[in-house]
């Protein structure tokens, strides 16, 4: 090592923390066979033989990637870069790509020295136990996160002891990923279970119980477990086997068992091209271009060719299946292909390998004859003994009819009551003149097979019941059930399925349609994938275990771009416009839909800001944002530049979907822009609901035809209207900042707007909100900006809630900002009562309160009305009043009260309201006394 790297220590956790601002463009290049899915990226792992994305995938929010199947993971880019481009340590890795991403020296390295340059070994402290104890539980039947599988693939030892599994599952692109399964022991612990890792090296070889089975029979060596079941079920004479991993693995597999034994390798027939290189890549180069690779190294046959000499030094009798040249089958063609696409039978399969089973050493190009062909291989002109092809029925001579009669007895039975033929092989009964026509129209051979003593009759009943079996177990097999069998989830507890395709909660009358008669079978099967109803969560915040739940999210869809390609780091807002010139007009706009007052523009972006800062932030306020001028830019700015942000989590809302029936449209939501949600008539009566959208913690989402289920509620709102009273706001209420733009939008403005919004301008400016410090500043205080951070106290806000007010409302606050010309301080109930109705009279109000009413609501706002001893003057009383104010400190209560009814009447009669007429109003006094001359106090 170099003494600049042991002077000087890469600082590994800024590399990571640079190369995860450029994942979206790092990731793709280094895994270019992969795509995006949610919030991730799935590829094929580059370093094992996989064909397609699956178990490998790379979260594109936190850099965390891992390898389902082999249990390789890591957590962040650096750790990633080292496992793809195979690096010798972190250090090294991370100080290669901070190089790739031209990072200078200052941040590249640190000062402090080198403790240690290569890291400790990433081993896993489970280890699989070989064989399965007895006693252990059984295996998984569903993987975590890939669902039911396909396939199962049982791996037994000699004596037929499990030794674990291998399950093939289907991808969402469509896809195969085989992840191995085994039973393991963890060394520090000793706890045991079950875990997705793979089988210890040297691996054992998948078939080893038909092996032991079968000493004498030729060993058939086709790649991958499916053809081996394919293989095992048409070939009885054959002991079939094949391997884990695929053809990048047989230099880790116990091959040994297969010593002396004869074998014939089948290897895949792959048509693959030769890799572009980097600069044919650069000049944009069509990788179907270029010419396929020789037959040797294709890697079905380079996978053969390594097998067939190691088995031979083991003292084997080795052949290799001969293929055509490459490009002749479809790519990666093998025995299960030639079974279950091109519908070859046994004799078809058994000829093809006596024709091109060629012993190894001998020259590919070279045919092989039939001298050279291993002496178990069968043809389809010489049966192997002991049988016959279960579907060699040909038209033999008279002299052999007894004999050709026998295997039609095992095939084939006749319909009771019916001139029928029921075929055992394909499970589905014929006339007899079809059945004629499948002896080739020897109509002697089959009178001789109906008069044969030992030919079978079968009832109708069973007849149908082997077809229905038959009709259940292609089903079964069909990669469309397979692909249901993970496509659909039964929620326990509910009605309801989710649809991990469409990503939604369906009825299971969906399903049924979806599936037809294939249905019930899905209804029934042990595989079938079941979840607890209430483990289907929408949690943007991504802490849902994803061993127990299905998170419906999936991340935001677009990437932030900031200059320079990194966050840049500010302490305030105003200094953070400068640097993104990209989206400059746009953030103008957002300062005219506040008429450029700071402390509104600031609490605005604050509020934009924040939850995409802190995906799944659940504000506990809103933006109102009205005006009576219409084109002030108002949803050019939230439908064009802030709803794209959120993708399939943003939605527009109408009034139709608010007043619905069903609150669908609020599932899975982060983001909602309502426009004119409220007409005149619902304004009071959608209060309650808007005021749950806004603070609300959950929500019961309903649809039609689906149960209704309990939802976690992260969706932010704004409201935009043109009304001058879109909807009731309570003078208390601490939900809304509401912003009136004054303003028509200026049409240079709103170019320069389109423009940007045409070339990246929602990018930038999602990268100037993700750079936003947060904070609300005023003078010299800064104060943090959270999602409780209090509304702007704006003067539309003050009118739309005086707009709002019930009229008794208003008249309190008429009273208490001076409009009625009295004093706002202690004055008589029944006083304060004709006020108010000599107030509503004139102001034309509809309704007028009774007198009982207004004191309770009176005293509910303002509080304080009491029974008290008041005095002016000879006078001395005790009376309901109310006490907006509280006696000064020093004063007698008595007095102070009598001078504050005083100063109430002598007031109200200077402002012309009829004081006298108020007497009606007037209550059965408590208590009242005047003073005579001498001093004696005498009832009034």
């Amino acid at each position: 090592m170099s003494a600049d790297r042991v002077s000087r220590r890469v600082n590994i956790a800024r590399v990571a923390s640079v190369a995860l601002g450029q994942i979206e463009n790092l990731v793709p290049n280094w895994l270019r066979d992969g795509k995006r899915e949610g919030c991730e990226w799935s590829a094929p792992n580059p370093t094992r033989a996989d064909r397609h994305a699956g178990s490998f995938k790379v979260n594109l929010n936190t850099g965390a990637w891992s390898d389902f199947a082999l249990g390789d993971s890591g957590g962040d880019l650096v750790s990633l870069y080292r496992y793809v481009f195979f690096m010798p340590t972190q250090v090294e890795a991370a100080k290669e790509l901070g190089e790739l991403l031209m990072m200078p020296d200052y941040e590249l390295y640190s000062d402090q020295p080198v403790v240690d340059t290569k890291p400790a070994a990433s081993k896993s402290p489970w280890v699989p136990v070989l064989p399965v104890p007895a006693d252990a539980p059984a295996m998984h039947k569903a993987h975590t996160v890939r669902g039911m599988p396909q396939r199962v693939a049982v791996y037994r030892d000699g004596a037929g002891a499990l030794l674990g599994a291998v399950m093939r599952f289907v991808t969402s692109d469509g896809g195969k990923d085989d992840i191995p399964h085994t039973f393991c022991r963890h060394s520090e612990t000793g706890a045991q279970e079950w875990r997705w890792m793979g089988f210890p090296e040297p691996r054992p070889l998948y078939g080893l119980d038909a092996l032991s089975a079968k000493p004498d029979a030729v060993v058939l060596l086709p790649e991958g477990e499916k053809c081996k079941d394919v293989a095992a079920a048409l070939l009885g004479d054959f002991a079939v086997l094949s391997w884990p991993g695929g053809g990048k693995a047989v230099k880790k597999v116990d091959w040994s068992p297969l010593a002396g034994r004869k074998v014939v390798i089948w290897p895949d027939a792959d048509s693959q091209r030769k890799p572009v290189s980097k600069t044919e890549k650069e000049a944009g180069v069509d990788p179907t271009s270029k010419p396929l690779l020789d037959a040797d190294d294709q890697p079905g046959m380079k996978a053969a060719l390594w097998i067939a000499p190691t088995l031979a030094a083991l003292g084997c009798e080795v052949s290799v299946i001969e293929l055509p040249a490459p490009g002749t089958l479809a790519d990666g063609w093998d025995i299960a292909d030639a079974v279950q696409k091109d519908g070859w039978d046994a004799e078809q399969v058994l000829a093809f390998i006596g024709e091109h089973a060629k012993p190894f050493g001998v020259a590919v190009s070279e045919p092989a004859t039939a001298a050279e062909a291993p002496a178990a291989v069968v043809t389809a002109d010489a049966p192997a003994e002991g049988g016959q092809s279960p579907a060699a029925v040909s038209a033999p001579s008279g002299d052999d009819m007894a004999a050709a009669v026998l295997p039609l007895l095992k095939r084939f039975a006749l319909v009771h009551g019916k001139k029928r033929v029921f075929d055992t092989q394909v499970n589905d009964d014929m006339p007899w003149t079809a059945f004629v026509a499948v002896l080739k129209n020897n109509r002697k051979l089959a009178e001789a097979w109906l008069e044969h003593p030992d030919s079978r009759v079968m009832m109708q009943q069973d007849v149908s019941r082997l077809k229905r079996d038959a009709d259940d177990a292609s089903r079964l097999n069909d990669e469309d059930f397979s692909d249901a069998l993970c496509r659909y989830v039964y929620l326990d507890g509910s009605e309801n399925i989710w649809d991990a395709k469409l990503r939604k909660i369906i009825s299971y009358g969906a399903v049924k349609l979806s599936m037809g008669d294939s249905y019930k079978l899905w209804l029934n099967s042990p595989a079938r994938r079941v979840i607890d109803a209430r483990n289907l969560v929408f949690d943007p915040t991504q802490r849902a275990d994803p061993a127990t739940h299905i998170n419906q999210f999936c991340g935001l869809p677009l990437t932030p771009v900031y200059p320079g390609g990194e966050v840049p780091r500010v302490d305030s807002i105003s200094d953070l416009v400068p640097l993104f010139p990209a989206c400059e007009n746009i953030i103008n706009l957002t300062m005219h839909l506040c008429d450029y007052r700071p402390d509104v523009w600031q609490w605005l972006i604050n509020w934009l800001a924040f939850p995409l800062q802190h995906v799944g932030a659940k504000m506990a306020t809103s933006v109102l944002m009205h005006s009576d001028v219409h084109g002030s830019g108002k949803s050019l700015f939230f439908e064009e530049v802030i709803k794209p942000l959120y993708g399939e989590y943003g939605a527009t809302i109408g009034q139709d979907q608010l007043d619905g029936n069903f609150s669908g449209w609020r599932s899975q939501k982060l983001f909602g822009l309502f426009e004119e949600v409220t007409g005149s008539t619902e304004r009071y009566s959608q209060t309650g609901k808007l005021k749950h959208l806004i603070t609300g913690k959950t929500q019961v989402i309903e649809r039609k035809f689906v149960d209704a289920w309990e939802e976690s509620n992260h969706l932010n709102p704004v409201f935009l209207s043109n009304a001058a009273m879109p909807f009731h706001v309570e003078a208390s209420d601490r939900r809304m900042t509401v912003i009136w733009p004054s303003n028509k939008l200026d049409e240079a403005l709103q170019a320069a707007v389109e423009g940007e919004l045409a070339d990246g301008g929602v990018l930038a400016f999602y990268g100037f909100l993700m750079s936003v410090p947060l904070v609300m500043e005023s003078g010299d205080r800064r104060l943090p900006f959270t999602p409780h951070t209090k509304p702007v106290q704006t003067p539309e806000r003050d009118r739309l809630i005086a707009l709002g007010l019930a009229a008794w409302e208003g008249f309190l606050v008429d009273w208490e900002k001076g409009f009625l010309g009295v004093p706002y301080g202690a004055c008589l109930a029944y006083q304060l009562y004709g006020l108010y109705h000599d107030w509503s009279l004139r102001g034309r109000e509809k309704t007028i309160l009774p007198y009982r009413k207004f004191g309770q609501l009176v005293e509910s706002r303002i509080g304080f009305r009491v029974v008290k001893h008041y005095r002016y003057g000879t006078v001395q009383a005790q009376s309901t009043l109310f006490m907006p104010v509280r006696c000064p400190h020093g004063e007698v209560e008595q007095d102070w009260l009598g001078r504050q009814v005083q100063e109430f009447m002598l007031a109200a009669r200077e402002a012309d309201w009829d004081v006298e007429g108020w007497d009606v109003y007037k209550p059965a006094p408590v208590r009242r006394s005047v003073k005579d001359g001498n001093g004696d106090v005498k009832a009034a």
